[in-house]
């Protein structure tokens, strides 16, 4: 997949754990996050998050878009 901004769920969630594995505290993967919601007609969602601010937004807000999109984000062991 080309454009990881839309897809299905699988595709996202692939495109995102890649975000996460690139240990940049984050930046990628919130930066993806927004483009997935803002892809799925979620803008203004990811807009109140924090998704496109300068700061980093609340993990409650990151788990709400997460689960706008029909995601949830879950641990496993290295």
């Amino acid at each position: 997949m080309t454009n990881h901004t839309a897809g299905t769920p699988e595709e996202m969630a692939h495109h995102l754990n890649a975000c996460i594995e690139q240990n940049d505290g984050g930046a990628a993967f919130i930066a993806a996050l927004g483009d997935i919601a803002q892809a799925h007609g979620l803008k203004q969602a990811a807009s109140d998050a924090g998704l496109y601010g300068a700061e980093s937004p609340a993990f409650a807000a990151v788990l709400k878009v997460i689960q706008a999109l029909g995601l949830k984000l879950h641990a496993s062991q290295l």
